[in-house]
């Protein structure tokens, strides 16, 4: 199977899938800590991403002090990062998980018995059209597939598919007249 490109074409889709292989040996790193702290790291890549986008679009006055401008713009936290890494996946879980089982299902016999990296890096990709662009960072991207490696693609993928079938007849009992 070719590997599919995460965005678009050119220049910035081969930046990215390159973020993304060298975020996925970092990530593979953090499996060893439990879910919780994984939240706690994709809140705190968020709020760094936000932190960013915020001081691109400042306009420095020409004779202001920039260190002080730049601290004085800088964001109080409102949010634990475990809340704000833990509402963003949850916010997007459904189409990544989506993503993530087609992904396992086409793979699993490729990747039985590999390392949690290799894992990792063809997942990430798969997942990335999944996350909204402006978070589509190669560390947001690879702790989100990090993240499911944790948890166990058979699990997760087990679990939603018995929904599904729960939700299905549920929804085919409605449909049948008594």
């Amino acid at each position: 199977m070719a590997r599919r490109r995460v965005v678009g074409r050119g220049r910035a889709a081969d930046m990215l899938q390159a973020a993304i292989r060298r975020e996925a040996g970092r990530a593979a790193s953090l499996l060893e800590h439990d879910v919780e702290d994984l939240y706690v790291i994709i809140g705190s890549q968020l709020a760094a991403i936000q932190v960013a986008a915020k001081m691109a679009r400042a306009r420095i006055p020409p004779r202001a002090n920039k260190r002080e401008f730049i601290l004085q713009r800088m964001p109080i936290m409102t949010e634990l990062p475990k809340d704000a890494g833990k509402k963003f996946v949850e916010s997007c879980w459904s189409k990544i998980v989506d993503r993530a089982c087609r992904w396992w299902a086409e793979n699993k016999e490729k990747f039985s018995g590999k390392d949690a990296k290799m894992i990792i890096r063809g997942l990430a990709p798969e997942i990335a059209p999944a996350i909204p662009a402006k978070f589509r960072a190669g560390s947001i991207i690879a702790l989100t597939a990090a993240l499911l490696v944790k948890e166990g693609l058979d699990k997760v993928c087990e679990k939603i598919a018995v929904q599904e079938s729960i939700g299905g007849a549920a929804s085919q009992e409605n449909a049948q007249p008594s």
